[in-house]
């Protein structure tokens, strides 16, 4: 999961240009990545994962969407 992610953080949207871009680069680190069609099995398999990470992501950049003083009330202290 987390190669596929740092694949698309280096502008590698497909999984197939991800994992080439992992291999070329980072081969060293990962001696055991599987080569593409398991690799890409193995990435449908997240498939579930990927939804439910970008529903947390989505739903934190929800949050800083509010202004900011609705999300630094949260953090008020009463001035009794």
């Amino acid at each position: 999961m987390t190669i596929l992610i740092w694949g698309i953080a280096n502008q590698k949207f497909e999984v197939k240009r991800c994992h080439e871009f992992i291999m070329d680069y980072y081969g060293d680190w990962f001696p055991k990545l599987p080569k593409y069609k398991a690799f890409n099995k193995r990435i449908h398999l997240l498939a579930d994962a990927f939804k439910a990470l970008a529903g947390v992501l989505l739903g934190r950049l929800g949050a800083l969407k509010r202004p900011i003083s609705k999300r630094l009330r949260r953090f008020a202290l009463p001035l009794d």
